[in-house]
């Protein structure tokens, strides 16, 4: 069918962009969950799709799909850092205040953590900076940090592109 309308060519980039699309939505997902002060938990249900679904990471006939378990592990991890504060589209010139936040689902504790973080337009760097004594019990949310950030005008659209980085360890 895909011959026939002239798709063929397209076909495998149209199925890329779909698990790329699966891919953001599972992390805006578990995010926005893990972003509620009353979950108590959550469980990623299947590794393979199932018959229902296509929400594994391996289609119904164990292939791998492009998005590789790793992947997953940056948003779907014991401790994870969340981000408030930035829109999917922002207009410039505009002052955002950014808010880092850390889920804590480990085993203890996080005593004294540090965080290091970069705000970048493109390629040219707004800020950086590292903060100490992050503390979160576990199974909380906490607010680790507010970055605040004003964007100046563009000509062109650009990425914000917020990087951090949590370095913790837990007391069981």
């Amino acid at each position: 069918k895909l011959d026939k309308f002239g798709l063929l060519p397209e076909a495998q980039q149209w199925s890329l962009n779909s698990e790329r699309l699966y891919y953001l939505s599972y992390k805006l997902n578990l995010e926005d969950l893990r972003k509620n002060p009353w979950l108590a938990g959550y469980e990623w249900w299947l590794l393979q799709d199932y018959w229902t679904g296509a929400n594994g990471l391996y289609d119904a006939y164990f292939r791998p799909k492009s998005i590789r378990p790793e992947a997953v592990r940056q948003f779907n991890a014991p401790t994870v850092l969340l981000l408030e504060g930035l829109p999917l589209t922002v207009s410039s010139p505009q002052s955002l205040k950014l808010k880092l936040l850390v889920s804590n689902y480990s085993p203890g504790p996080i005593l004294n953590g540090r965080i290091q973080w970069t705000v970048k337009i493109g390629s040219r760097l707004l800020a950086r900076q590292r903060q100490s004594g992050i503390t979160a019990g576990q199974g909380e949310i906490i607010s680790a940090l507010t970055i605040p950030v004003n964007l100046e005008p563009v000509l062109r659209p650009e990425l914000v592109i917020v990087q951090a980085d949590l370095q913790a360890g837990y007391v069981s």
